[in-house]
C-alpha cells in the first residue's frame, strides 16, 4: 500500500504498478433531485454538493460512495438508491412484521 503522492506512490506509479482511478464526474441535477424523491426530503447540504460538484461517487473511504442514478455502483451493480430500496424491502423482515 502506498501513500498517494508520496516517494514510494510515485515511482510505482511511473512503473505502472498502480492503476489510475477513473475520473470523477458530477451526478446530473435530475439525478440528485429524484434521490432525493426517493428518501423523501432533502440530502444533507455536504452530500448534495459533493454529488453535484465532485463526482457520483466512485470517491471516499474504502469502496467509495455510491452514486445516484448512473452514478458509481457497487459489485453488483446496485447505487445508494437501489441499496436504499432493497433495505426498505427487508427493514420489516428485521423488524419482525411480516412483508405484505
Amino acid at each position: 500500500m502506498y501513500t498517494r503522492g508520496s516517494p514510494e506512490y510515485l515511482d510505482a506509479r511511473a512503473r505502472g504498478l498502480v492503476d489510475r482511478l477513473p475520473p470523477l464526474t458530477p451526478a446530473p441535477p435530475e439525478a440528485v433531485a429524484e434521490a432525493e424523491a426517493v428518501v423523501g426530503h432533502s440530502l444533507p447540504s455536504l452530500l448534495h454538493r459533493l454529488y453535484l460538484e465532485v463526482g457520483n461517487g466512485g470517491f471516499g473511504a474504502a469502496y467509495g460512495l455510491l452514486g445516484v442514478r448512473g452514478g458509481h455502483h457497487d459489485d453488483q451493480g446496485r447505487t445508494a438508491l437501489d441499496q436504499l430500496q432493497m433495505w426498505r424491502s427487508w427493514r420489516p423482515a428485521f423488524l419482525g412484521t411480516p412483508v405484505k
